[in-house]
């Protein structure tokens, strides 16, 4: 199954927190300094250090609690989906995390473009196969800054994809 999933569990925010989303290109001037600081991010890790991006989708959760209308732990991470019409890239970015699982069970995060191989899981518990454990989130990263997280997420690396094929 192909995936994006920055936190995946019972987010509620009936009662505390919200969601919000904008998209930045680079057919608007006022976004060129979120682009940039995109660029910089992705272009920190190996074998990118030309990517420019040209659209992105920015997801924010902020202090959302969690089902059923908890609010004594609340939580507020960001997904940012970048891509140069080519390649693409999530990056996770965990500000804070009090709750890691929920009346209904644990929480993932993580990605998987459809394929066993090209996925990466952060679990909350012992018990499903996992790439990392979640309960780390906030103390590591794979680039170096605590709670950021960054992934290719296109095929295009894959053998399946035919040459010429853009993501838009």
């Amino acid at each position: 199954m192909t995936m994006i999933a920055p936190l995946w569990g019972d987010v509620d925010i009936t009662l505390a927190g919200d969601v919000s989303y904008r998209t930045v290109s680079i057919d608007h001037s006022i976004d060129q300094s979120i682009l940039s600081e995109i660029n910089e991010k992705i272009q920190q890790k190996e074998d990118y250090s030309s990517f420019t991006t040209n659209w992105a989708l920015i997801v924010t959760w902020h202090q959302v609690g969690y089902y059923p209308n908890g609010t004594d732990k609340l939580n507020t991470f960001q997904v940012i989906l970048a891509t140069d019409g080519r390649l693409s890239f999530a990056i996770f970015n965990y500000e804070n995390i009090e709750w890691k699982m929920t009346e209904n069970g644990f929480v993932l995060a993580g990605y998987n473009v459809g394929d066993v191989k090209h996925s990466f899981t952060l679990a909350s518990t012992e018990n499903i196969n996992k790439s990392y454990d979640f309960v780390d989130i906030l103390a590591k990263g794979n680039t170096g800054i605590a709670g950021q997280w960054i992934f290719r997420i296109d095929k295009s690396f894959s053998s399946e994809i035919e040459e010429g094929i853009n993501c838009m």
